[in-house]
Parts: C-alpha cells; structure tokens; sequence
C-alpha cells in the first residue's frame, strides 16, 4: 500500500528522538484490511512492526432477507427455526444465564487456583478462513482487535455438546476447568439454522467499529447460501444454552 524512507538523523543514546511522520491515505482500501507497518533501519538488523486493522468509516448493515434477528431464543425464533428458516440471536451483554462465563482479552494472572476471582481465560481460537469472518480478517489467535469484543464480555459453556461440535470462535478456558467455551457458534436445530454471538455487538455501533464489523461480517454469512452448519444440536440443549433467566454459573473444581 505504501513505502517511504526518512532522511539521515543523529539519534543520541538515551533520548526520543521524532523521526518524521508516516501518512498513509486509507481511501483506497475497499474492503476491511489488516495492514502491517513495518520499520527497518537499512543495514542492520533493528526492525520494529505493527499491526493496523482498516475498517470501513460508514458501514451499512448487509441484507438480513430471510434472516430473523433475535437477543434470544424466543416463540418467534422457535417458530422460524421449526420452519426450516435461519435465525441470528446477538446475546445482549448484560444477560448471564447458568450456561456462561465471563471471559476478557487479557490471558489469566498467574493461575486459577491461586487467584479464583478473575475469569479464567486464555484467549481466542478461530478458523480464520471460515465464511462468517470473511468480513472481519483476524488471526487464529487473539490479537488487538479482538480487544473491544472479548473485554468484559461473556461465552457460552458448550460442554454437552457433541465432541465433534465446535464453534466459530472459541475461548480458551483454563486448564483447571478445561469447559469448551463458545462466543460465536452455529448449528442445525430442528430443520432450521442458527447462528449465536455472546459477544456485544449491538451497544453504541457508531463508536465501536470493530463490533459493527464483526456484526455485518456474520449477518452477510447468515443471509447467504454459505450458512450451512456441519453439526446439529438438540432443542433440549440450546434453550438450556439460550436460557434468559439470570443465574450464576458455578464451576465444579
């Protein structure tokens, strides 16, 4: 996307010293991109690199035809799922339930047993090139963007869910209580399709663009033929998962 160098300067040891600035013109990136700035000293070995997430300034939301939006798994939801139809539930961050747990970007302090007070977890893992992040480019493993997402948030326990189930973005939960954790997920239920986020995606959209990308990424999939979950799941266990009354999930150690 761009290159430039600086002139020569005298750095004395021990100071800051202001190379220049680097200016980069971002109307040219079209879709959401992840950029890396890189700077080398020519002819040695010091380099120092960042990454930089590009997201569009005004995104309007994809198409939801045939899609139902839901904060739950509602008669509506049941309904449009009973029918072979697809629906989307965006969590909302203030609703817990006995089939979650709080997660945040940073990994565990030192460990679990020693400080129980803390989440517990220990990151992000995705597949990177599965369809509904075809909008949101990120690593298999946590990185910066994911930081607004996974702060404060929460993710569903799916430990009785089929071995072979796994979510779209899973959290790592410490070793202690190894539960799977989702924070995305889809599946097939009854002869419908649903999609789930427990992360906060819908909360002051205009100032967090990182959620609003993650939220427009998964709802073009959702709209689209590529919507098509490998595993399915009983209606017993998501309205366990899907449960709106408030609790408390207690871990067993």
């Amino acid at each position: 996307w761009g290159s430039g160098s600086f002139s020569p300067i005298r750095a004395e040891l021990g100071s800051v010293t202001t190379l220049g600035n680097i200016e980069l013109p971002l109307d040219r990136i079209r879709k959401p991109t992840r950029l890396h700035l890189e700077i080398v000293i020519d002819g040695t070995s010091a380099i120092n690199g960042w990454d930089i997430w590009v997201y569009p300034a005004k995104a309007d939301p994809p198409s939801t035809a045939g899609v139902m939006l839901a904060n739950g798994l509602n008669d509506a939801a049941r309904m449009q799922l009973e029918n072979g139809g697809k629906v989307v539930v965006l969590w909302p961050a203030t609703r817990t339930n006995a089939s979650m747990l709080p997660i945040r970007f940073l990994p565990e302090f030192w460990s679990l047993s020693w400080f129980p007070k803390q989440p517990g977890t220990m990151g992000i893992f995705c597949d990177p090139t599965h369809p509904a992040l075809t909008r949101f480019p990120t690593d298999a493993h946590s990185n910066w963007q994911w930081w607004e997402l996974t702060e404060g948030s929460q993710a569903f326990v799916l430990d009785e869910t089929p071995l072979e189930f796994r979510p779209i973005v899973q959290v790592v939960d410490d070793y202690h209580r190894n539960h799977k954790l989702g924070a995305v997920f889809e599946a097939r239920v009854g002869r419908g399709k649903l999609l789930v986020s427990s992360l906060d995606l819908d909360s002051n959209p205009d100032q967090r663009v990182v959620a609003r990308q993650l939220r427009n990424s998964l709802l073009e999939y959702a709209a689209s033929d590529r919507f098509d979950p490998k595993n399915r799941l009983s209606w017993e266990t998501v309205t366990k998962l899907l449960a709106t009354e408030t609790a408390q999930h207690i871990v067993t150690r």
